[in-house]
């Protein structure tokens, strides 16, 4: 091969990852939502993530109850945390006990 071609051949995959590290500095938030949905959409029609998806138990976020995506056809989580507004303190709220299931919540069944 001449130096050309094995300039050529290093220089366009380089160009190509550089312009593509410049993409979301020129796009608006609204077309890179689009993407990461399209890209969510089409991973979720072929199935990649399903399998795996249904082995999550007890994924704790740290920001909700306790997750599990075990079970098809129910919620991750019935319990939700119950906040005050305290200008006091950083975010604004304050939490008012564990996470807690109401009844209304815990006789809810799916229509599906």
């Amino acid at each position: 091969m001449s130096d050309r071609t094995i300039l050529v051949s290093r220089a366009l995959p380089a160009a190509g990852l550089l312009l593509a590290l410049m993409v979301p500095f020129y796009l608006s938030g609204f077309w890179l939502l689009l993407g990461v949905m399209v890209m969510a959409a089409a991973i979720g029609a072929i199935g990649l993530n399903h399998t795996a998806f249904r082995q999550l138990k007890n994924v704790d976020t740290g920001l909700t109850s306790v997750l599990d995506f075990s079970v098809t056809g129910r919620q991750p989580s019935r319990q939700t945390y119950v906040t005050k507004v305290d200008s006091s303190v950083p975010g604004g709220l304050t939490l008012q006990g564990a996470a807690t299931e109401s009844r209304t919540a815990e006789g809810y069944t799916s229509a599906g």
